[in-house]
């Protein structure tokens, strides 16, 4: 994506009043989606027939979000790596304390 595209995103998500950590999200994935697509020049693996394969994949990846939030306990999916690093640390501790002084 490029800078004067970028510009104008940002400028659309301030009209809508989106804060601002949304709107650097919203710009952040925009410049992840191929340049193929953004061109309007989507080949084979971006056609029309892939929209079943797309929207499959991402249910499967909400299910497996979901699954992790639960796992974990988090109260939102903004939460998750936050969560999964006290898990980490708190394994860390116990491991620590298991080897005694």
């Amino acid at each position: 994506m490029d800078l004067q595209s970028m510009t104008k995103l940002e400028a659309v998500c301030r009209e809508l009043g989106l804060d601002s950590s949304l709107a650097r999200r919203i710009v952040l994935e925009a410049q992840l989606v191929p340049q193929s697509v953004q061109a309007g020049k989507a080949g084979p693996e971006h056609g029309p027939g892939d929209d079943e394969g797309t929207r499959a994949e991402m249910d499967r990846l909400l299910r497996m979000e979901a699954e992790i939030m639960q796992l974990l306990g988090s109260s939102s999916k903004h939460m998750i790596v936050h969560d999964l690093r006290n898990v980490l640390n708190e394994r860390t501790l116990l491991q620590e304390l298991r080897r005694g002084p």
